[in-house]
């Protein structure tokens, strides 16, 4: 294994040993489920963990905010970009998509999974959810003043104005969506009927319900046990296809996730991270906004 993937099955251990505690059911999903069928652990090349939770547990899940060293985050936080949660350590550090503020430690994925119809499914709920969720990243994107102010002075475009006004209206177009996802929550909460689980706003993948409601199956994932769907053979040819036990040629032999900072020895806030990296929030916001108001004074002298 590697550093990374150490840690990760320390806080896979911890986040099992969470479940147990509390009573709550979660299943292995997609590579995660995979590696513990075909490699006995992690898929060498895999960086993450990916798990399932039915509704009712999820929403358990969601309501624990912090377990010892350990703590969940999830989109209607208001700070999440994704509609799912993380359970992850604290005393790590990982910033992993630099336009997302968010800082985590190593994590597991954590999706809700809800029931739908395959004769009449509720695609325009799916439709929507998407749509909303992307319309909400956009109020939680860092936009940091320096950006704004560069681009209004120096390339006096339009695209420097227009990030201008997108900062300013976040705080308000952030609770709009958020609380248009909320009610979209709510509205797929009210259903909880149908012969299949699917996942609003992420993977568009619609799976029987014989894989999770007849229990789960346990299997060796390194040192550990781990949850996977029942018929598991038949869950992983519906995901990957009947040539699941044949691993992929050497240059596909890679991870999907990358970050804009890691530290796998403390934990470290935003801030911190902007001034290691040679950025200063104080006088970057005081001397752009200077400095945007001066341009405009210079434009109204002409």
């Amino acid at each position: 294994m590697t550093e990374f993937q150490t840690i990760l099955l320390d806080t896979f251990k911890a986040f099992d040993r969470f479940c147990d505690e509390h009573k709550l059911n979660y299943f292995a999903i997609a590579g995660t489920a995979l590696g513990a069928y075909r490699h006995q652990g992690f898929i060498p090349w895999d960086d993450d963990l990916d798990v399932v939770m039915k509704r009712e547990d999820y929403e358990k899940f969601i309501s624990i905010k912090k377990w010892e060293t350990y703590k969940i985050s999830h989109f209607l936080d208001g700070e999440f970009p994704e509609p799912f949660a993380k359970f992850y350590s604290t005393k790590y550090c990982i910033w992993e998509n630099k336009r997302y503020p968010v800082i985590v430690g190593p994590w597991v994925d954590v999706f809700p999974i809800d029931l739908d119809d395959s004769i009449h499914p509720h695609t325009s709920l799916q439709n929507e959810f998407n749509q909303t969720r992307w319309k909400y990243r956009k109020t939680i994107e860092y936009l940091p003043w320096g950006e704004i102010g560069y681009d209004i002075i120096h390339l006096r475009g339009l695209n420097g104005w227009i990030k201008l006004i997108q900062k300013v209206s976040m705080p308000v177009m952030k609770k709009i969506y958020l609380h248009k996802l909320k009610q979209l929550t709510n509205k797929a909460l009210s259903i909880q009927e149908g012969d299949l689980y699917v996942h609003y706003g992420s993977f568009p993948d619609r799976h029987e319900r014989r894989f999770f409601d007849e229990g789960y199956d346990m299997l060796p994932f390194e040192d550990t046990m781990i949850h996977v769907p029942k018929h598991i053979e038949d869950y992983l040819s519906f995901k990957f296809g009947p040539d699941y036990m044949t691993p992929p040629p050497p240059e596909k032999r890679f991870g999907h996730h990358s970050a804009y900072y890691t530290n796998l020895i403390e934990y470290k806030t935003v801030k911190d991270i902007l001034k290691e990296k040679g950025h200063d929030f104080g006088t970057d916001k005081v001397i752009t906004i200077k400095s945007i108001i001066n341009t405009l004074k210079r434009k109204k002298s002409y």
